[in-house]
């Protein structure tokens, strides 16, 4: 049974070209599990409560000639999610089986913010950068086995690879970026990019399951009646990843099948290589009996490329869907 409340405020203040925005918030939250029995990876399962008092102020500046530019310092503040307090069974869809720690503290972080942003009649662009500490930043931690060196195996089919919910101090740290520029009426070119890096403040290494540098080319042709659009999506490889608490027999190539991954080191140990993913679509808009209907070609991964999510648990046993068109066909009521 989870209960919670929460109270807010807000103020916002613009003199001229400067504008200052405050907020906070009080969370109280109360979780209590209907069934605390132990099992042979969970104990300890009992009622938590949880509260906190977190808040930002901003501040944004016109410069003007269209540029804007701002900042922002915040308190954040997260209680453990159900589901990390008190999972005890498998998570197909994850291939892991999942393990909670009910004396889980609240994360708590205080974060940067630094911004500009540019509007132009053809042109508009935004670049950020930010910078979180978080006390208690969970995380999802793969269990070794400290005789064989293997990844720990789900008692019951001995299987998947048992995750436990654990917590480190941690820092973020990460960049975006966005340009969207229309040199005619009905042309849009739009490029964006994205990184992040988190490092466990605690142990000195880099934090598990971190996103490689993304980006995003499109450019589309818009008009009353036709959509085209071609795109392309660029993903780095993820070479940061945290070593293995135990140096054993487990590796990380990659698997043909499910019935080969007894020695796969979980996949956060685990480096992954980049890729370039092609797309188009076409779309058709037209009237019939008053009613405006819309049909959409999508095609995704134009040329079948073999790629492999970083952030994916079974990404050494089965590669991301290959070339994949989708048809769809839309009326406004």
């Amino acid at each position: 049974v989870l209960q919670a409340g929460a109270l807010y405020a807000f103020e916002e203040y613009a003199v001229r070209r400067l504008k200052l925005l405050a907020g906070a918030r009080y969370d109280a939250i109360r979780i209590r599990p209907l069934d605390s029995t132990a099992t042979s990876l969970l104990e300890g399962v009992r009622t938590r409560a949880f509260g906190a008092l977190s808040g930002s102020v901003a501040a944004h500046i016109d410069v003007g000639s269209g540029i804007t530019i701002g900042t922002s310092i915040a308190r954040a503040f997260r209680n453990p999610a159900i589901e990390e307090l008190y999972s005890a069974g498998p998570h197909l869809a994850a291939f892991s089986y999942d393990v909670g720690s009910p004396g889980l503290r609240a994360e708590r972080g205080v974060g940067v913010d630094l911004f500009a942003r540019m509007t132009r009649r053809a042109f508009s662009g935004e670049i950020s950068a930010f910078q979180t500490r978080i006390d208690d930043f969970i995380y999802q931690q793969p269990q070794m086995d400290s005789t064989t060196g293997l990844p720990l195996r789900d008692p019951r089919l001995r299987r998947y690879v048992v995750y436990r919910s654990s917590q480190t101090d941690a820092l973020l740290r990460g960049l975006e970026g966005r340009v969207q520029w229309e040199p005619r009426a009905g042309w849009v070119t739009d490029l964006t990019v994205s990184s992040v890096r988190g490092d466990d403040r605690t142990r000195g290494i880099a934090l598990p399951a971190m996103p490689p540098v993304r980006g995003r080319l499109n450019l589309r042709r818009e008009t009353a009646r036709l959509t085209l659009g071609v795109g392309s999506e660029f993903i780095a490889a993820q070479n940061r990843v945290p070593p293995p608490a135990i140096i054993g027999a487990a590796t990380c190539a990659v698997r043909t099948g499910l019935e080969n991954e007894a020695d796969a080191l979980p996949a956060e140990f685990c480096r992954t290589d980049g890729a370039v993913l092609l797309s188009g679509t076409a779309g058709l808009r037209f009237t019939v009996a008053g009613r405006v209907h819309a049909l959409t070609g999508v095609l995704e991964n134009a040329t079948g490329a073999i790629w492999r999510d970083h952030l994916w648990r079974a990404k050494q046993v089965a590669p991301q869907p290959g070339r994949n068109f989708r048809l769809l066909y839309r009326v406004q009521f």
